[in-house]
């Protein structure tokens, strides 16, 4: 990842598979489904590369995909992107599962009085599939679609730019 200088995606992560079939296609040949075992496994070394990257809200995702979100890495990272905005911070609300993330972020839009994106967090926070009253399956299932368009938006910056 390291090797390609970031390139900040314009509209966001993808709705539609991109891939074909869960796999991304291209030179690595690399299967969603043996990323996410990856970063399910090893999310750290992810976080720590999008932080020197400044991808501060890439790294902010990825903080979900530990076993115990570590909420104070969480929001460190967040903060530390919040006086510029320049890592493409809307593009990614989607793809956030986690609804004390979500209330950090909007809690820092009202603070900069960002009323239009705070009311774009709020929008994202308010889908039914985030109730926090769901059943643990309800709950898994829209983890795993963000999970999936994230990685998909990772997948299209970041590998496939070469295409």
């Amino acid at each position: 990842m390291a090797a390609h200088p970031p390139r900040h995606p314009t509209s966001g992560p993808t709705t539609g598979d991109g891939g074909g079939a869960g796999w991304v296609t291209g030179a690595r040949g690399l299967s969603w489904v043996a990323v996410h075992e990856l970063l399910s496994k090893h999310p750290r070394p992810m976080i720590k590369c999008s932080t020197n990257l400044g991808c501060h809200m890439q790294a902010t995702v990825l903080c979900q995909f530990l076993d115990e979100i570590d909420y104070s890495l969480a929001f460190k990272c967040i903060s530390e992107k919040s006086a510029t905005f320049t890592d493409a911070i809307d593009t990614y609300y989607s793809c956030i599962w986690d609804v004390t993330i979500l209330e950090f972020i909007i809690n820092l839009h009202a603070k900069k009085n960002e009323h239009t994106r705070k009311l774009q967090v709020i929008s994202y926070m308010s889908q039914l599939e985030l109730n926090a009253n769901n059943n643990e399956e309800i709950k898994r299932e829209a983890a795993n679609n963000r999970k999936m368009k994230f990685l998909r938006a990772l997948a299209k910056q970041y590998m496939l730019q070469e295409m």
